[in-house]
């Protein structure tokens, strides 16, 4: 059992139920199979932010826990919007953008994993250098 499948197993909605509202949903595309993984607790160490969705509103669950759950960050409740200027942006800079979030949400400061370290041969951690002060 993993956190994410024990938080499923002890939500309100019963799992039958769950998995009927994930099936029926336009919006939520997983399949009955994929789904009792999830509950088995046999799925990956990083859930596709899809599934996390999916599981949320088949179970009735704040997306928010859902994550956590999952050892990712929390997050909002809802996407993030771009302010007014972003009107202004060209479609490259836009896809660079979209590029650049989906890689911080995965991969950057704040998803919930721990920092990546730098070792050398022995598994001894690199440890920044300390600059020296510069005395007049």
């Amino acid at each position: 059992m993993t956190a994410l499948s024990e938080l499923l197993l002890d939500s309100k909605v019963a799992t039958a139920r769950a998995v009927e509202r994930i099936e029926k949903s336009e919006e939520h595309s997983m399949n009955k199979g994929t789904i009792y993984r999830y509950i088995d607790g046999d799925h990956p160490e990083r859930p596709k932010e899809k599934y996390l969705q999916a599981l949320a509103y088949g179970f009735e669950l704040p997306i928010t826990r859902v994550r956590q759950a999952a050892s990712a960050a929390p997050g909002e409740l809802g996407p993030w919007t771009p302010p007014l200027e972003a009107g202004r942006l060209s479609k490259p800079v836009r896809n660079a953008l979209d590029a650049l979030i989906i890689t911080l949400a995965k991969e950057g400061p704040g998803n919930g994993a721990p920092p990546a370290k730098k070792t050398m041969k022995r598994g001894h951690s690199v440890q920044p250098r300390k600059r020296a002060s510069k005395k007049p």
